[in-house]
């Protein structure tokens, strides 16, 4: 057996009903760890585990040293930057991933997220995902009230926080946005 990194794959225009399955089927196995020591690395570098990112980052990159196109791994370094507020490392590097799968909606949704950080409106709303049916769709919604909140939109920010907390009741992130836009909201 040969193993082909999915960042490595060629894309041809040819039979493109087939091309989100095999991108789905890459991404599938590029999510795997081939080394323990990979995996733990991985594991202490999430912030849950500590909020030092300098050494969440040093972990993150160990990791990668032994495995450099584990898709968890490089997925995890751009939301490492972008918690880092180093929003241009993780537009780099989203730009990458996304270049190697096109298809994959957890990397659209890293390069709206870093588009997003970067003050990159126009860009992010090319990429921006309605469908109320995926699976990431409260990660969408969620990015959705933070862009109206930076673009000065505080009103419809407010309306689809709300909106969330409604129907992901569970999810942290809507009310940290409804506060954050209550907050705001106040102040002005």
């Amino acid at each position: 057996c040969v193993w082909v990194p999915w960042t490595k794959i060629t894309h041809k225009k040819e039979n493109k009903k087939a091309q989100p399955e095999i991108y789905e089927a890459i991404e599938t196995i590029a999510r795997f760890f081939y080394t323990d020591k990979s995996q733990q690395l991985y594991e202490l570098a999430l912030p849950s585990k500590t909020q030092d990112l300098k050494y969440n980052l040093s972990k993150l990159n160990e990791a990668l040293k032994l495995e450099p196109d584990n898709l968890l791994l490089l997925e995890a370094a751009v939301t490492l930057d972008l918690s880092n507020s180093d929003c241009s490392s993780g537009l780099a590097k989203a730009k990458k991933l996304y270049e190697g799968n096109p298809v994959s909606e957890s990397i659209q949704l890293l390069l709206a997220q870093s588009y997003l950080c970067s003050g990159m409106f126009k860009d992010y709303g090319v990429l921006i995902n309605t469908d109320k049916k995926s699976n990431y769709a409260v990660f969408w919604q969620v990015l959705e009230v933070e862009f109206q909140f930076k673009t000065g939109q505080l009103l419809k920010a407010k309306e689809l926080a709300t909106q969330i907390t409604k129907q992901f009741e569970n999810f942290p992130e809507s009310y940290y946005w409804l506060w954050k836009v209550n907050l705001e909201l106040k102040i002005k």
